[in-house]
């Protein structure tokens, strides 16, 4: 898909969903992918609006190579794949939301750029709960979130690790 500003806004299934260019993706209802080469968007900004990505039937890759904003909690749902962020991941700003990547199979979770965004203020683009629950190796940066959760045979923090109670409270 070749476009400015893409927009997603009802249940997609296919074998797979490329997009090699634009300004904006967004995502707002659930995607199932089939294919080997899963989800992969090159694009300035993603926006995933509360959703489900399942790339689990086909063992398909999940690549976001675009700063990747959470307007909504995120489930990823994955086999075999790799999933991996390759730029910036915040949540919207003052919600905190959470993001998930479960599956059966166990490829590799990196988060290249900064997750959470510490310089925000009062960390206004924070996720709130980060969950692993299947990964071959976890690596992260920089990572401002509520609380991380990571079950993964190897995890590696290249940065600096914050989680903290949104809101301040206690």
């Amino acid at each position: 898909t070749f476009a400015d500003t893409t927009l997603i806004s009802s249940t997609f299934r296919a074998a797979s969903l490329l997009q090699n260019s634009g300004v904006t993706t967004t995502l707002t209802d659930n995607v199932t992918l089939s294919g080997l080469a899963g989800l992969n968007l090159t694009v300035g900004t993603i926006n995933l609006d509360g959703l489900t990505i399942d790339t689990s039937s086909g063992g398909g890759v999940v690549t976001l190579n675009g700063a990747t904003v959470l307007q909504g909690n995120v489930v990823i749902t994955r086999g075999a794949g790799a999933v991996t962020f390759a730029d910036t991941l915040i949540s919207q700003t003052a919600e905190y939301n959470n993001l998930t990547i479960n599956g059966a199979g166990g490829g590799n979770v990196t988060f290249t750029g900064e997750v959470g965004n510490a310089a925000a203020p009062a960390s206004q683009e924070d996720l709130g709960d980060i969950l692993v629950s299947t990964g071959g190796t976890v690596t992260m940066n920089q990572v401002t979130a509520t609380s991380i959760d990571v079950t993964s045979s190897v995890i590696t923090i290249n940065n600096t690790l914050n989680t903290q109670i949104a809101g301040g409270g206690v």
